[in-house]
C-alpha cells in the first residue's frame, strides 16, 4: 500500500514538472517570436530586407499589409490542458504580431513548438476590396501588389512623385486612365485626353467602352461636336458604341438647341432646328445599330434605353415632328419603365392638342390608363377630354374602345366643358 502511495506521489510530481517546463518553453518561444516579428518590421520600414521596394516608398507602413497566416498547426499541438490553452492564447498573440513582419517569424515559431520540425510559412491571402486602390511594382521576376485606401494611395502618389518614380510603381490600368480623361473632361483638354489614351494603347493596353465614352465626353464638353461625331462613327466600327455613347451626343445637342438669356433663364421660343434634326438622326441611327447586332452580340447596345427614348421624344416635341413622336412612343421596349413611358405620353398628347389630332389621343391614352397613378391619370384624362371637345367628336371617341377610357374615368355626368 505505502508502494502504490509513492508511485502516485512520483506521477503527480512529474506531471507538474512537465507542465512547467512547457509553460517555460512556451515564454521562451513567444519571446523569441515577438523579438524576430520586430527586427523584420525594423527591416521592412528601413528597406534592409530583400523586398521588391525600397526606402523611397515610404507610404508603405506595416499596418497596411492584409496578410493571414494560419496558426491551424500550433492550436492544434495543445488540447485539453491548461498549458495548452496558454500556448493557443500565446500563439495567437505571436501571430497577429507577425502579421506586421514575414513569414519568417511565423516559421521560426512553429519550429521551436514542434522541436525540429520546420514548416514553411503558409501562403497569403489577399482580399480584394471594391473601395481600395492597387499599387503595382515589377523588380525584375518579381511582383508586388499592394491594396490601399485613399489617403494611403494619395500618399504613395506624393511620395513616387517627389523621387520621380510614379511610373515604376503604378501600373498602367483602365481605372487609371478613366480618371485621367475624366480629368481632362473637366478641363475642356481633349488633346490631352486624345495624347494619353495613344500612350496607353501604345503600350499595350486595351481601351474599353468605358474609357472611349469617356473620351467622347471630353470633347463634347470643349464643344467640338463634328470630333464627337467622328469619335461615335468609330466606335460603331470597333464594335464599342454603346446606349450611353448616343446618348451623351443627343443630350449635348438637346441642351444646344435651347438658348439662354443674359439671366440664364432657359427660353423655349428660339431652338435651333438643325440641331433638334441632328438629334432625330443620332436616335435613328442608333436604332439601326441597335437591330443590326444581336443583343448576345453587343448588350451594351440593347439597354439602358430610357433616357434616350425621352431625349429623342423631347427633341421631337420641340421640332412639331408629331408623327416621330408618336412613332418614339410606339417603339418603346416593352421592358420601358412607366414613368418614362408617362413622361413620353404627356409629351405626346401634348403634341396632339397642337396638332388636334383627338383620335390619337384617345388611343394613347386608353392604352396608359391602367397602368397610371391617380394624379397623372386625372390630368391626362381632362386633358384628352379638352382636345376631343375642341374637336367636336364626342360620339366617335365613344367608340373607341366601347367608351370604356372615358365611362371609367369620368368625374361628372358629361364631357364637364
Amino acid at each position: 500500500m505505502v508502494t502504490a502511495m509513492l508511485q502516485r506521489a512520483l506521477r503527480a510530481s512529474a506531471h507538474h514538472l512537465s507542465a512547467s517546463s512547457s509553460h517555460h518553453q512556451i515564454h521562451q518561444t513567444t519571446t523569441r517570436g515577438l523579438a524576430s516579428g520586430r527586427s523584420v518590421v525594423s527591416k521592412y520600414l528601413s528597406g534592409d530586407d530583400d523586398s521588391p521596394y525600397d526606402a523611397n516608398d515610404a507610404a508603405f507602413d506595416a499596418s497596411n499589409r492584409p496578410r493571414k497566416f494560419n496558426s491551424k498547426s500550433s492550436n492544434n499541438n495543445a488540447r485539453g490542458s491548461s498549458p495548452g490553452k496558454l500556448q493557443n492564447s500565446s500563439t495567437k498573440q505571436f501571430n497577429l504580431l507577425a502579421t506586421a513582419g514575414s513569414g519568417e517569424a511565423s516559421t521560426e515559431a512553429n519550429g521551436a513548438e514542434n522541436g525540429t520540425r520546420k514548416r514553411t510559412a503558409p501562403k497569403q491571402e489577399w482580399r480584394h476590396r471594391p473601395s481600395h486602390y492597387t499599387a503595382f511594382r515589377p523588380n525584375g521576376n518579381k511582383k508586388w501588389w499592394k491594396e490601399m485606401d485613399r489617403a494611403s494611395f494619395r500618399k504613395l502618389l506624393d511620395e513616387c512623385m517627389a523621387v520621380g518614380k510614379v511610373s515604376s510603381v503604378l501600373r498602367k490600368s483602365s481605372k487609371a486612365l478613366n480618371f485621367l480623361i475624366r480629368a481632362c473632361k473637366e478641363t475642356a483638354d481633349d488633346t490631352t485626353a486624345v495624347a494619353l489614351l495613344e500612350e496607353f494603347t501604345g503600350r499595350g493596353h486595351v481601351a474599353s467602352s468605358v474609357t472611349h465614352n469617356h473620351l467622347l465626353a471630353t470633347f463634347l464638353a470643349a464643344d467640338k461636336v463634328d470630333a464627337a461625331r467622328a469619335q461615335l462613327t468609330q466606335m460603331e466600327a470597333d464594335g464599342l458604341a454603346t446606349t450611353f455613347s448616343f446618348t451623351l451626343l443627343m443630350k449635348h445637342l438637346l441642351l444646344k438647341s435651347t438658348s439662354k438669356n443674359d439671366d440664364f433663364e432657359a427660353t423655349t421660343t428660339s431652338t435651333n432646328h438643325e440641331q433638334l434634326n441632328d438629334v432625330l438622326a443620332i436616335f435613328n441611327e442608333y436604332l439601326e445599330a441597335r437591330d443590326s447586332r444581336a443583343k448576345w452580340n453587343n448588350p451594351l447596345l440593347h439597354f439602358p434605353t430610357d433616357a434616350i427614348y425621352v431625349l429623342a421624344a423631347r427633341a421631337a416635341k420641340q421640332l412639331g415632328a408629331h408623327d416621330d413622336l408618336l412613332e418614339i412612343y410606339n417603339e418603346c421596349p416593352v421592358t420601358t419603365a412607366v414613368d418614362v413611358k408617362k413622361e413620353i405620353a404627356k409629351l405626346a398628347i401634348a403634341s396632339c392638342d397642337d396638332q388636334g389630332d383627338w383620335k390619337a389621343a384617345v388611343l394613347l391614352y386608353d392604352e396608359l390608363t391602367p397602368k397610371l397613378d391617380t394624379e397623372t391619370n386625372i390630368a391626362l384624362y381632362e386633358h384628352v377630354v379638352k382636345i376631343v371637345a375642341r374637336a367636336g367628336e364626342f360620339e366617335q371617341a365613344l367608340d373607341v374602345n366601347g367608351g370604356d377610357w372615358y365611362r371609367l374615368n369620368r368625374t361628372d355626368r358629361g364631357w364637364g366643358f
